[in-house]
């Protein structure tokens, strides 16, 4: 399962083939993580580089589950389906524009308007990676504690 970078506009078609351009799948998890910390001492260590690992699957193979890993975050934005919405994503956008990747949970996303719509997830990021994680199907965490 080695990590596959995204750099130019093929690479992305070819992702978003691989993986049905997201119909019907679901974002099942995510992880945020800086590279800041306090250390023993009380210290503090600051890199205002922040990471965004997300975890997907879907209804379908060959590749049903990935993880994609967002690098150099410039937005992050999730925000849930309203409750009388089914959270199955049917469509979503990812493109390079200008040296920035973008994806979304819909299909015409636009990063020239900013938007906090109810439903939408949507991500810009300066570095892209994914891997198939088709083992990993079902409800069990993938991130964070098992218990």
């Amino acid at each position: 399962m080695d990590w596959q970078t995204l750099s130019t506009d093929e690479d992305i078609k070819t992702f978003m083939n691989n993986f049905g351009y997201f119909h019907d799948s679901c974002l099942k998890e995510s992880h945020v993580q800086t590279k800041s910390f306090v250390g023993e001492n009380y210290g503090m260590a600051i890199d205002p580089s922040t990471s965004v690992r997300l975890f997907f699957q879907r209804q379908a193979g060959p590749i049903s589950a990935i993880e994609i890993i967002f690098e150099e975050i410039i937005h992050f934005c999730i925000s849930p389906f309203p409750e009388s919405y089914c959270a199955v994503i049917l469509d979503s956008t990812f493109i390079k524009q200008n040296g920035i990747f973008y994806w979304a949970n819909c299909e015409g996303f636009n990063p020239e308007i900013l938007s906090l719509e109810e439903g939408l997830t949507w991500i810009s990021a300066k570095n892209v990676k994914w891997r198939d994680r088709s083992n990993l199907m079902g409800g069990q965490l993938i991130y964070g504690e098992k218990n």
